[in-house]
């Protein structure tokens, strides 16, 4: 992660070229102008449906929910969803138990019926 790269360059008494010193966002501009991959849990491959630990990707968790990955994003944002990230920008893994399944599925639905009778009142 860039800033783990960038304790380890302050850690070695390293500075950048204007003397200061390194942070995450000076780390990343590095790697974009080097053309250097940033770390990913799963390499250059998409995510999975399911993590080895049984938590859910993104992907994973929308299509259980026959939701949307927005939809998964706003319930992440909203508390409905349990998941951790190993840093920001990197992939989510979402933690699902069947009850949460089974209501989350509920709500996706009723939602979509209440989204769909709004706009044949319009």
């Amino acid at each position: 992660m860039d800033k783990q790269i960038a304790a380890e360059l302050n850690a070695d008494n390293l500075i950048s070229a204007r003397g200061l010193a390194f942070n995450s966002a000076v780390v990343w501009l590095l790697r974009k102008r080097w053309g250097i991959a940033c770390a990913k849990i799963n390499g250059a491959s998409l995510n999975p449906r399911q993590w080895p630990d049984k938590t859910y990707s993104v992907q994973g968790a929308a299509e259980l929910l026959d939701a949307t990955p927005q939809t998964i994003f706003k319930y992440l944002a909203n508390g409905l969803l349990q998941g951790t990230q190993l840093a920001k920008g990197q992939p989510w893994k979402i933690t699902l138990t069947d009850d949460q399944i089974t209501s989350l599925r509920a709500l996706v639905k009723r939602n979509r019926r209440n989204r769909r009778s709004r706009r044949k009142a319009l």
